[in-house]
């Protein structure tokens, strides 16, 4: 068999198809691992300036006092502790702290509303959407103030409960 016969036959189409494929998947896997190491890089910076000054991770205490829940590094959801323009601290729902910078291309909403950065006081709930850097912090490119949203108890009411007072028993011991 010639080369130019191999070329134009079947197994050589089924090889080059077969080739591209591997690349494609190589590709789409390279992708995945570059997102992932973004994402990891960004909370062990994180982790190095929020928790260091609290025993460090090799202390004793280190399992206490932090959420071990993974970060979101595109934005932050809860209660603004700190204002200090153009850093703004913010404390999530289950005790994170983020910290937001705000530059002047940050869009600012009041629910619908546009607001400006007076709106944004300590004890305010915000919903801000952005960028994260090296050092763990949040170049927000979308803030929204919101209403207070109170925490749900832990402790659930019979009322609240998804069989009634008495539980799923009702249903099963009939």
């Amino acid at each position: 068999m010639k080369f130019q016969e191999f070329v134009r036959s079947r197994s050589f189409t089924r090889i080059i198809y077969t080739i591209g494929g591997l690349l494609v998947a190589l590709l789409i896997f390279q992708a995945g691992i570059f997102v992932g190491f973004r994402i990891a890089a960004f909370s062990i910076n994180w982790n190095d300036s929020h928790s260091g000054n609290i025993g460090g991770p090799r202390s004793i205490f280190a399992p206490f006092g932090r959420d071990m829940d993974d970060i979101n590094p595109h934005g932050a959801i809860g209660e603004i502790i700190h204002v200090e323009l153009p850093n703004i601290m913010v404390k999530g729902p289950s005790g994170n702290e983020a910290i937001i910078l705000i530059s002047s291309t940050t869009i600012i909403r009041n629910l619908r509303n546009e607001a400006s950065t007076s709106d944004l006081n300590d004890g305010a709930q915000i919903v801000t959407i952005g960028t994260p850097d090296e050092q763990g912090q949040i170049h927000a490119t979308f803030i929204r103030v919101v209403p207070n949203m109170h925490p749900i108890s832990t402790s659930t009411s019979a009322s609240m409960r998804p069989y009634g007072s008495r539980g799923r028993s009702q249903f099963i011991n009939k």
